[in-house]
């Protein structure tokens, strides 16, 4: 009787420790499990930033291509600015040519008057 009670205590025993067993192989099991849960969520997240960073150069590239073609555009306004300028200058020099050429017209005419309403 006793050997079936040692027995029956060693079973026990046996028992307990492939339970106690099972339980650590368990709870290492749901590390590994929350561990690799853990690993997808940062992948997902490293998915997701590279999309806005392509997305963040795409519009860099984007803008700065805008601002390349504004560039070129204000240098071909600028150019045709300078250009009207010097048009406007050399027609303001050529209306104080006509004015000084109408004050010398205006002179011989005066002259020839004055010759005239001698006579």
């Amino acid at each position: 009787m006793q050997t079936l009670t040692e027995e029956t205590e060693a079973l026990r025993s046996s028992l307990d420790e492939g339970k106690t067993s099972l339980e650590k192989e368990r709870q290492t099991l749901k590390q590994q499990i929350d561990e690799i849960a853990r690993i997808r969520d940062t992948d997902v997240r490293i998915a997701t930033l590279r999309q806005e960073l392509d997305e963040s150069q795409r519009q860099r590239t984007e803008v700065t291509e805008q601002n390349a073609k504004l560039a070129e555009r204000s240098t071909q306004l600028e150019k045709r600015l300078n250009e009207m300028a010097a048009a406007v200058q050399s027609s303001e020099e050529r209306i104080r040519e006509l004015d000084e050429e109408k004050v010398e017209l205006q002179k011989d005419l005066d002259k020839i008057m004055a010759n005239l309403t001698r006579r």
